[in-house]
């Protein structure tokens, strides 16, 4: 996304389209590993030597609660942010701590039993091994 594009996207959620605020917008998007608020903060510190974690921090919230980014809780001390806001679950490598996005049938997986209740939100995390720590854990089995 370039700045352009950010600066029409937060003019039409009625956010103020500051220099900061559009670039916190364009590196959240282009960002796939899911980045804490510090994350962000260090991305962005050498290119905005006057921006503060609470800049950052402020302007994520503020993207969460217009429908431009998403919270998300995968780590118990940890939110991270997402900045794909189409529904998706989310899967975690214990091995390497890599958050992929995965492609998930929300309303598929919310019928039935919870047929009847007001689903305010849907969040799908799962934990496990990636392809690659399963990889390395197996060649060094291997070799012992």
């Amino acid at each position: 996304m370039d700045n352009q594009s950010a600066l029409q996207l937060l003019k039409a959620h009625k956010i103020r389209p500051t220099y900061q605020r559009m670039r916190i917008l364009n590196v959240l998007r282009a960002s796939s590993d899911h980045p804490t608020a510090e994350t962000l903060y260090l991305r962005l510190k050498a290119e905005i030597p006057a921006l503060s974690r609470s800049t950052v921090y402020n302007t994520l919230l503020t993207l969460v609660e217009a429908g431009l980014a998403r919270i998300i809780h995968i780590e118990e001390n940890s939110t991270r942010f997402d900045g794909i806001t189409e529904e998706h679950g989310h899967f975690q490598c214990l091995g390497c701590g890599k958050i992929e996005n995965i492609a998930i049938d929300m309303d598929r997986l919310t019928q039935g039993q919870l047929a009847g209740c007001q689903l305010l939100e849907r969040h799908v995390s799962i934990r496990g091994l990636c392809r690659q720590c399963l990889a390395g854990t197996s060649t060094s089995e291997e070799d012992s």
